[in-house]
């Protein structure tokens, strides 16, 4: 299992490290990968139970973090099968606005 920045999250390498290493990757996806990050932003996130969500306070701030994971077959990366959404949301304490962002990985 060979995990790796968005910088890694090329083609190329998952080509090399499933056909010529035979390993698995983990990737993060950001916006380096324009068509794959608008694809994996339509996947059907709502439908998709959280697996696991953590409250936590400190630093000034509540956060609370989502993880959920989703089977894919069409992708337009080669041998991605299940993409990781990570969802973190966050707000000053004392304040009632959330700011979110997220991030993806792929497997």
């Amino acid at each position: 299992m060979i995990t790796a920045d968005a910088m890694h999250a090329q083609r190329a390498h998952a080509v090399y490290l499933v056909q010529q290493r035979h390993a698995h990757y983990l990737f993060t996806v950001k916006d380096n990968q324009p068509t794959l990050a608008a694809q994996l932003r339509r996947l059907p996130w709502k439908q998709v139970p959280v697996l696991h969500r953590q409250s936590s306070r400190g630093h000034g701030r509540a956060e609370i973090r989502e993880v959920q994971a989703v089977t894919v077959d069409d992708l337009v990366f080669p041998h991605a099968r299940q993409v990781v959404r990570i969802r973190r949301r966050r707000r000053p304490l004392g304040t009632k606005r959330w700011t979110s962002e997220g991030a993806f990985l792929l497997e």
